[in-house]
């Protein structure tokens, strides 16, 4: 994985094997508030994935079609590159006009949080929201 340094001094990693990407909890927090950890556990199926920042196995959950990967330790989320599309074409069709359909055609090969704060950023982030919410 290559870490990018995001302009608060978090860190996210893309896979360049897959271009998945992982969203660390520091940023899922200030974006979204706080997350029920022990919910994550509890609602979560354990999945054989690490936490890039603290070893914690993740739990896979499932919201909308989309399974997400998050920590229950640290609240960070990882997002294979399909079911990172996934989220922003979700989005796209449910009606968020054409900035959505474009967010969802800037992001490609070599994706990164940095380069999408603006709509595919704030998508991937209310869909994750939205999951953490409703356990």
């Amino acid at each position: 994985m290559r870490a990018v340094a995001l302009p608060d001094g978090a860190t996210e990693y893309l896979c360049l094997q897959c271009e998945g990407l992982w969203l660390p909890g520091r940023l899922v927090h200030a974006s979204i508030g706080a997350t029920p950890l022990e919910r994550i556990r509890v609602a979560g199926t354990p999945r054989d994935l690490r936490c890039p920042n603290d070893g914690t196995a993740l739990q896979a959950l499932h919201h909308h079609g989309v399974e997400i990967d998050v920590c229950p330790h640290c609240a960070g989320v990882w997002l294979d590159a399909g079911e990172r599309d996934k989220i922003l074409r979700q989005r796209a069709s449910r009606g968020s006009g054409q900035r959505a359909t474009e967010a969802v055609a800037d992001v490609g090969s070599g994706f990164d949080l940095v380069d999408a704060v603006g709509e595919a950023g704030t998508f991937l982030l209310e869909f994750i929201g939205d999951a953490l919410s409703g356990l």
